[in-house]
């Protein structure tokens, strides 16, 4: 499933992801009420690691995939849930990327490279401009907008006869009043332009280190906020949205 749907389901849950590195690689992304925990509670689990006694651990260093329980059931229920919160795609064109979001694919209604590639042979995970030129194409051709996700599903690229840049699209969101917000934080590597225009229209704008975790730890100190960053990550307080119901 798709990283987001995970965070959307569970109050404490673990990501096994390549997220967009090469599939020879996994990382563990973990989760608790919704938000990515921060590095410090990272570093607080390591510490606790190192502290407990693990010897007895090798007794089941050869477990195979047979022995791996999958409960079928209970990831149904997820995606459900998950899906049935998702507002209608529209008319747009999605890139699946071959990744996590092709187990919700029948939510798109028009959409490319929707059938699973876990070694990623026909497509990049990574939604950057050079990858994305058969959807750039099909978008002007068609006349639509396109959307691409990265291998775990939890950013997303726009494309309107180009590739938007991530930080262009945030502020178009919040000054079509999709996301209603006065403070928005930014990570440092999105445009001092897009800063400065924020800044000229009255809101609140603040930079962030990169990195959803930090994004996350600077909206909780500021109220009514909203953030995003240049990777194609946005980040709503659940009362600030309004693209459910436009």
């Amino acid at each position: 499933m798709p990283t987001p749907c995970l965070a959307f389901s569970v109050r404490f849950g673990g990501m096994v992801t390549a997220s967009h590195n090469p599939p020879e690689y996994n990382g563990l992304k973990l989760f608790v009420n919704g938000c990515e925990m921060y590095t410090e509670e990272y570093e607080q689990l390591k510490v606790l690691y190192k502290e407990t006694d693990n010897s007895g651990n090798e007794e089941n260093s050869n477990v195979g995939n047979e022995d791996i329980r999958i409960d079928k059931e209970m990831r149904t229920a997820f995606l459900e849930k998950y899906m049935s919160s998702l507002p209608e795609s529209g008319p747009a064109v999605f890139d699946l990327a071959g990744g996590a979001v092709c187990a919700i694919k029948e939510v798109f209604m028009t959409r490319i490279f929707d059938t699973p590639d876990p070694t990623f042979s026909r497509h990049s995970p990574e939604p950057a401009p050079e990858g994305l030129n058969y959807l750039v194409n099909l978008s002007r051709r068609n006349n639509k907008l396109g959307i691409a996700f990265d291998g775990d599903g939890d950013r997303v690229v726009v494309i309107d006869k180009e590739v938007i840049l991530s930080d262009v699209l945030g502020t178009f969101l919040l000054e079509h009043d999709l996301v209603y917000a006065r403070n928005v934080v930014m990570t440092v590597d999105c445009s001092s332009k897009v800063f400065r225009r924020l800044d000229e229209q009255g809101y609140n704008p603040t930079y962030s280190a990169v990195g959803s975790v930090n994004v996350i730890k600077n909206m909780m100190r500021l109220p009514n906020s909203y953030g995003f960053e240049d990777s194609g990550r946005y980040y709503c307080q659940e009362e600030n949205i309004s693209l459910m119901d436009q």
